[in-house]
């Protein structure tokens, strides 16, 4: 949904909120110029909240390496989302 907000905002009346929009203006506000993001794979990779951060707030996005990547993938798809909470996988 994320990566397909500017064809959206321009048929519709009603303003969008792009949560790394809220995130950079807090972000500038709190003089936070490096981040880390987790998220899926799709999240990680694409640039839809990274490109957004660094392009219009200046900040660095840092992600995992592929085989975190992966890792933090399958925690959320077979746990977070099925509200399953192991120790093991807090990182």
């Amino acid at each position: 949904m994320h990566n397909i907000t500017a064809e959206i905002k321009a048929i519709i009346a009603i303003p969008i909120l792009h949560i790394a929009d809220a995130t950079g203006q807090l972000l500038l506000r709190d003089k936070v110029t490096k981040v880390g993001l987790l998220g899926t794979s799709f999240t990680m990779q694409q640039d839809f909240h990274k490109g957004r951060l660094t392009d219009n707030f200046g900040t660095q996005v840092l992600v995992p390496n592929s085989r975190d990547q992966n890792v933090v993938n399958e925690i959320i798809y077979s746990e977070v989302r099925q509200g399953i909470k192991r120790p093991e996988s807090k990182m």
